[in-house]
């Protein structure tokens, strides 16, 4: 049993650890996905800083080369021109130094500024070729930038959110000839941006501008130039940053699957972008490309977000992680599967072998128990039969040899003897081949509906002798009708060897109690005598093959205590229950239970 409660408790460790596999099975390759993850956005932010940084120095060149180059026919230089032209605009109506700097914004525009802005160094904007009629409003998110540029005395680059031109911005210190300064503030124009981009990276590229931002600095008439982001409510877009119908621009993915891409990944967009920080995410939209699209955060000149760049691509390396990680995981689960149940099989074939092997050896010791208990009764059943032999064989001498001389009245007692002797031996034979013959299972079993008063009466008349020897008086307690559906040779001897046993172990003028007793589905038949009665420890031992030997009756009778052997088998085959009471002096009680119906 204790082994049984082991393998029990294996079983039970075995779950335990296909869980704790699969778990840690789950674990490693959501660790290894995130890990890759987290890879190739560190990897492709770097390529994107790089790049954008590689964009942005372009344009700085390029606004070196168009306002700080000068040539011998003419000193100055189109900066120095410009801060010039801006001062004679200022003090007098001089309509050519104003067409001076349309020209030369021109040419701005046409290298991809949106923006030309004259301010001081307060950040007060005097002038704004792109827009002249906003003049009056303050720069100040430009200001640590001027700073900057004002410190180095060259160039500097940040991004201004909201404002009359949202963008990057490039920031030039000059001195006009009376060494004033000022700051020449140049908006990168975000399409162009995004179309040098596009030269180092064949993706598409979109710009969510925060809305915080874009409220605090624009004005109200400006801004109509943006709309709600679907990606975040804390953002916009800006409307020129969406339009696609300029002649030029390269396209790689169509706009209604970025849209598409955008639904798919929302929630999570939302996310990321709260976290602030670069992300990436993919999807596979209906015409089953894979698409990445990465999220950049832009920092202003004061250090905070204002903007996250996106670009989406079609490269399919997070799709490729993702659904690699999926063949992983489902490879590792049936791995651990397979191996879970190859021992799980191991185990309960294991364990029925070894259930198998338990009851082999507890069958192996019962039946040598059972052998031995054999051995031992056989030697007593032979010592049994050996004494009614061993008298009538003496008997039988005396007889023949003294028959002559030996008076009447010793001779029929000598006849009695013989008889006695005989019907003893012949009893316990019979009790011996029955008791064998249920033993092999050779015993005829024929149950049938049967007059309980009958077959009493039937196996009464058969002891009438020997209780009228001892002059015991038998009350038979029956009511009638009353029928048993049962075997009636078996109950007959169920009957008689419990009313033997009484007969043998009451007192002579005693008295023997027979009652029949419907119990709901059963019969419960009594046999009560005023004997001799036993002990606690004759009780037990009356059920054991190997200390089936009678005691001694009032009389002197003898026998084996096959009978109770027998009433115990015909008892049990008919699916009943045999008890005993007794107590030293006071007599004994069988009952049997036998059923009413026909159930067996």
């Amino acid at each position: 049993m204790g082994r049984i409660v082991r393998y029990k408790y294996l079983f039970h460790i075995l779950i335990v650890l296909f869980l704790l596999t699969e778990c840690a099975t789950v674990w490693l390759v959501v660790r290894n996905y995130r890990e890759n993850h987290q890879s190739y956005i560190e990897k492709n932010t770097r390529e994107f800083d790089i790049g954008l940084s590689a964009t942005l120095r372009h344009f700085e060149e390029v606004a070196q080369s168009l306002l700080l180059t000068s040539d011998s026919k003419n000193p100055f230089t189109p900066a120095a021109q410009a801060l010039d032209m801006f001062v004679q605009h200022s003090f007098s109506s001089d309509t050519t130094a104003v067409s001076g700097l349309d020209k030369l914004f021109d040419r701005l525009v046409s290298r991809g500024f949106k923006g030309f802005t004259i301010a001081d160094s307060n950040g007060v904007a005097l002038i704004r070729l792109h827009n002249p009629n906003f003049k009056a409003d303050t720069l100040e998110n430009l200001l640590p930038l001027m700073h900057e540029a004002s410190k180095n005395q060259s160039p500097a680059i940040g991004f201004h959110a909201g404002g009359i031109a949202t963008g990057y911005c490039v920031v030039m210190p000059l001195r006009n000839s009376y060494n004033q300064l000022f700051y020449l503030l140049l908006g990168i124009d975000n399409v162009a941006l995004q179309q040098e981009m596009k030269k180092i990276f064949p993706y598409e590229f979109v710009f969510l501008i925060n809305k915080e931002q874009v409220l605090r600095s624009t004005p109200y008439p400006m801004l109509s130039g943006y709309h709600f982001s679907d990606l975040s409510v804390d953002y916009f877009y800006e409307r020129s940053d969406r339009d696609v119908s300029k002649p030029g621009m390269r396209h790689y993915i169509p706009q209604s699957e970025i849209v598409l891409f955008n639904q798919i990944n929302k929630r999570e967009i939302e996310s990321g972008i709260d976290r602030k920080l670069p992300f990436g995410l993919h999807a596979q939209t209906g015409n089953g490309t894979s698409y990445t699209g990465l999220f950049f955060p832009v920092h202003g000149p004061d250090g905070q977000i204002v903007a996250f760049i996106i670009s989406y691509s079609s490269d399919s390396t997070l799709s490729d992680y993702y659904n690699n990680g999926l063949i992983i995981m489902s490879v590792s689960v049936l791995l651990v599967l397979f191996v879970f149940f190859f021992l799980l099989f191991f185990v309960v074939t294991f364990r029925r072998l070894s259930l198998q092997n338990m009851r082999l050896a507890e069958s192996e010791r019962q039946l040598q128990e059972l052998n031995k208990a054999k051995d031992k009764f056989f030697s007593i059943i032979a010592h049994d039969l050996r004494n009614p032999f061993h008298g009538l064989v003496g008997l039988a001498e005396v007889l023949t040899e003294d028959y002559d001389a030996m008076p009447a009245e010793k001779t029929r007692r000598f006849h009695q003897l013989i008889y006695d002797s005989s019907r003893q031996g012949y009893q316990l034979v019979n009790n011996l081949l029955e008791w064998t013959r249920m033993q092999t299972g050779r015993f005829a079993f024929n149950p049938e509906k049967l007059n309980v008063q009958r077959f009493v009466g039937e196996v009464a008349d058969q002891l009438r002798s020997s209780i009228e020897a001892k002059g015991i008086a038998l009350v038979v307690d029956v009511p009638g009708p009353l029928y048993l559906y049962a075997d009636h040779q078996m109950v007959c001897a169920i009957v008689r060897n419990l009313l033997s046993n009484a007969i043998k172990f009451s007192h002579p003028g005693g008295k023997i109690f027979v009652r029949a007793v419907p119990v709901g589905q059963y019969l419960r038949i009594s046999i009560a005598d005023q004997g001799v009665g036993m002990d606690g420890q004759t009780k037990s031992d009356l059920w054991k093959i190997e200390l089936s030997h009678s005691s001694k009756g009032t009389l002197g009778e003898t026998g084996t205590g096959l009978g109770l052997l027998l009433v115990r088998e015909f008892v049990e085959r008919h699916k009943g229950t045999i008890s005993v009471e007794s107590e030293p002096g006071l007599g004994t009680t069988f009952t049997v239970s036998l059923p009413l119906n026909k159930t067996i």
